[in-house]
């Protein structure tokens, strides 16, 4: 079951990707339509509690959570200030 989450959170994150804007379940739903509801809201919940997707509790739309990457030397690198908040939202 868990690897069947991790491969729809995949789907989801190429849902939301390709979107490039926050979408809502519906909309996600329709982008994995083969997929059942309860396993995409777990894969949702598993987006969210490891910080990849965000949720606006007014509008109950999701989207890809924005680590402000810069390029340097042909890398990623987080922003410092982006990086100190994850670090202080997990303690």
């Amino acid at each position: 079951m868990l690897i069947k989450i991790e491969i729809i959170s995949g789907q989801i994150l190429t849902v939301l990707e390709t979107a490039k804007t926050a979408l809502t379940f519906d909309e996600i739903k329709a982008g994995v339509p083969e997929e059942p509801k309860d396993l995409i809201l777990r894969s949702l919940m598993w987006l969210i509690r490891e910080g990849l997707i965000t949720e606006n509790d007014i509008t109950n739309e999701f989207k890809i959570r924005n680590h402000e990457l810069e390029m340097k030397n042909d890398e990623f690198e987080i922003n410092k200030e982006e990086l100190e908040s994850v670090f202080a939202e997990s303690y």
